[in-house]
């Protein structure tokens, strides 16, 4: 059989990238604001994780350095 991997387009890849590290950022400086979005953000941060793709999971860096 075949192996077939899964994996993100390079230009997604970039895009999802780059969302990652701007919301990074908006999170360093967003505080308290930011708790009504909470459950929004923890979906969107652990759907990164599972992403099929390493440059997404290193981009998650900046929010494991908060």
């Amino acid at each position: 059989m075949a192996s077939v991997q899964v994996g993100l387009s390079p230009g997604l890849e970039l895009s999802v990238t780059y969302q990652l590290n701007v919301l990074a950022i908006a999170v360093m400086y967003g505080g308290p604001a930011l708790l009504q979005y909470e459950k929004l953000l923890i979906q969107v941060i652990g759907a990164a994780f599972d992403a099929p793709s390493s440059k997404v999971r290193l981009s998650l860096d900046m929010f494991v350095i908060l």
